[in-house]
């Protein structure tokens, strides 16, 4: 099955990029998007089958429970803890002075969680209303339910953190500019 560029849609002109991990690679011609040359059918079956909880991926492949974190989480809390602190050492590599944090499409919370206690103003925006619940009650973080077009905030930011979020947006350009004009001088921009 080949894969179009995310951001620009099936109609854009791509060129190999090279391979990486046994997967050959794209670059679009028009935005520079790295991305997945195709998946073959069988391995997309099997991710479909394992997302959907073993159910035949044929039947409702748009039923995948994308949201099943909390369960991998808790299972896998110290692979987690490493690649978050992995994320905060290159952000704050980055910028030393990180008081202000904003995490565009947090999900159910964790990194936020693993940076509060470093951050004096740590907060999250995220569109599914389970999973900003879920942070909030375990977690107790301050998550607004919205789209980031509609995020508004009374003061720059150090920094924004923007992971596995740009590839499902219907306007990725609108978005990095807004995030641009919420970032204080000097403030960073992380995807």
């Amino acid at each position: 099955m080949q894969i179009h560029c995310p951001t620009c849609g099936p109609d854009a002109d791509r060129a190999a990029y090279g391979r990486r991990s046994g997967y050959d690679l794209s670059r679009c011609n028009s935005c520079g998007l790295v991305f997945l040359e195709s998946i073959e059918k069988p391995i997309a079956e099997e991710f479909f089958r394992d997302a959907a909880g073993g159910s035949d991926a044929s039947e409702a492949p748009d039923a995948i429970e994308y949201w099943s974190f909390p369960a991998l989480y808790d299972r896998y809390q110290t692979v987690f803890e490493g690649f978050f602190s992995e994320r905060w050492n290159r952000l704050r590599a980055a910028h030393q002075d990180i008081r202000s944090l904003l995490d565009i499409g947090c999900g159910y919370g964790f990194f936020l969680r693993h940076v509060q206690a470093d951050v004096a103003a740590a907060e999250g925006i995220e569109i599914d209303g389970t999973a900003a619940a879920y942070a909030r009650q375990r977690f107790g973080l301050a998550i607004s339910i919205k789209p980031i077009e509609r995020y508004t905030t009374p003061e720059p930011l150090d920094c924004l953190v923007m992971c596995d979020v740009l590839e499902h947006l219907r306007e990725p350009d609108v978005v990095l500019r807004r995030c641009r004009d919420m970032l204080a001088p000097g403030g960073i921009l992380f995807l």
